[in-house]
């Protein structure tokens, strides 16, 4: 499997716009991921996120997740009260290639504007992703797989191995 080359074929099958020039993966014991945004995602102001908004492309293979393997749009959103600049907190939705609903995950949020910045400082958004491990006295507890999603709006979203 080619993961990048899979996101890509994925996301035209089902006219997903992405940005295909920065793609991430990741892979570990019982891990397979790949990442993209959405194109055209840094357009969108915080504001939208009551609504929903898509702003990433994945594809997720982790058996001890408990969510299915699959290809899958990631739907950020924050109630309208929250929103607001600086740090609160959201959910990100996996919506899969049928756009179901697979889980809701929560997200930690950080706004740096309301407003979508003119000129942007950036050509588009980007996606950053890591594996974490966290034991106590050389005992593994969990494993943390976190993805984030980096513009002027980052979106922090972290997924739980339990071991």
């Amino acid at each position: 499997m080619d993961l990048s080359s899979d996101l890509i074929q994925a996301a035209d099958a089902k006219g997903i716009p992405i940005n295909k020039e920065e793609i991430v993966t990741m892979t570990a014991e019982d891990l397979a991921f790949a990442a993209t945004s959405i194109a055209g995602s840094e357009q969108i102001p915080a504001t939208r996120f009551n609504d929903g908004v898509d702003v990433a492309f994945v594809y997720l293979n982790s058996p001890d997740s408990g969510i299915p393997a699959g290809f899958y749009r990631l739907n950020a959103r924050a109630n309208a009260s929250d929103i607001r600049v600086g740090s609160y907190s959201g959910t990100v939705g996996l919506i899969d290639q049928d756009g179901l609903e697979v889980t809701r995950l929560a997200a930690s949020f950080e706004t740096a504007t309301l407003t979508v910045p003119t000129p942007l400082p950036f050509p588009r958004t980007m996606i950053s992703s890591r594996i974490d491990t966290l034991s106590i006295n050389r005992k593994k507890l969990k494993e943390v797989w976190v993805v984030a999603v980096l513009g002027y709006n980052h979106i922090i979203i972290a997924l739980y191995d339990e071991k």
